[in-house]
Parts: C-alpha cells; structure tokens; sequence
C-alpha cells in the first residue's frame, strides 16, 4: 500500500461514517438548530462536501465541479460579502446568520454533488506523483501548506464535522424525544 491507498482508504471509510449519519434525515433535521449561533447539520454536510471540492485543485483540477457542473446555479447560497474569496463559497467565514439563512437543498442532491466531487477527487489521487507531496499549494496566503498537507486535512476536516454531526444528531433526537 503507497500514500495515495492510504489516503484514499481513510477517506473512503470516513465518508461511509458521514452517511450512516445523515441518510434519511429529513429537511427540518438538517436546519434544525441547538442554538441561534449554532452550525445545522445540512451547513456541515454542505461544508464538507464543497471543502473537499475546493481541494480537488490541489490535485491539479482546472476548476471545481461546483461551477463546472454548475450545482453552483441549483443551489441558492446566503449573499456573500463584498470581499468575497472563492474559499466563501465552501462555508468557510460565513456568519452566524449566513448559517441560520442556508437552506440546504435536498439531500439526495448534496449525497449525489459529493459522490461526484469523492469519484473525482478518488480520480486525481489515483494519479497524483507523489514527488509532488512537499509543494506548496499557496505560497502567499499560506506557506506551510503543502500538497502532503492538504490531503491530510482533506482526512483530518471530514472526521472533525462528522464528529459534530453526530453531537447534533444525538442533541436532536434527544430534544425529539422529551
């Protein structure tokens, strides 16, 4: 087994964890909040899945499939601000209210945006040189983040938000059932 086996197989097996927890839920339960200031488990799920999509040009995608298969124009995302990065578009800085206002769209369509996002970036991977590992994907904006570092975070984000899933998921069915 080489790194990129490695890598694929822990994302592989996180993401089947990622799905255990969210098949079946039902609209409100993906916008249902413990707090007004709290992230909903539709945000995470959307997060995930677009970081991951975002880091598919680390692997050397000319653009990400949000835009090149244009789920960018199906789902409607909360006004971004006026200084607005690319990195927005993933969840990343949005506020308290940017979470409260997201309406996920339906989860077969967010389930079917990241299998094609997991198949591509499977794709890459499969492909990637690994004498590439220890290059620098932003220089300027981040100097420590290699090609090695990215991939790890790809593995280390998607556990971290599955963790907060399952904390929402548990405080959800808790407050359903009392």
């Amino acid at each position: 087994m080489d790194v990129r086996d490695f890598i694929a197989d822990s994302i592989v097996r996180t993401r089947a964890g990622t799905l255990d927890l969210v098949r079946g839920l039902t609209p409100e339960q993906l916008t249902w909040q413990i707090a007004p200031q709290a992230n909903t488990i539709g945000f995470l799920l959307f997060h995930t899945l677009r970081v991951e999509d975002y880091f598919l040009r680390v692997l050397g995608a000319e653009q990400e499939l949000w835009r090149r298969d244009g789920w960018d124009q199906r789902w409607t995302l909360p006004d971004p601000p006026d200084d607005v990065t690319g990195i927005w578009f993933t969840g990343n800085s949005w506020t308290a209210d940017d979470v409260a206002s997201f309406q996920p769209p339906p989860l077969d369509e967010m389930l079917a945006y990241g299998e094609s996002v997991r198949a591509a970036f499977l794709d890459r991977l499969r492909s990637l040189d690994l004498s590439r590992l220890h290059d620098k994907v932003w220089p300027r904006r981040n100097p420590t983040a290699t090609v090695a570092r990215v991939l790890q975070m790809v593995v280390h984000h998607e556990s971290e938000h599955q963790g907060h899933i399952g904390l929402l998921l548990g405080l959800l069915r808790s407050s359903e059932s009392a």
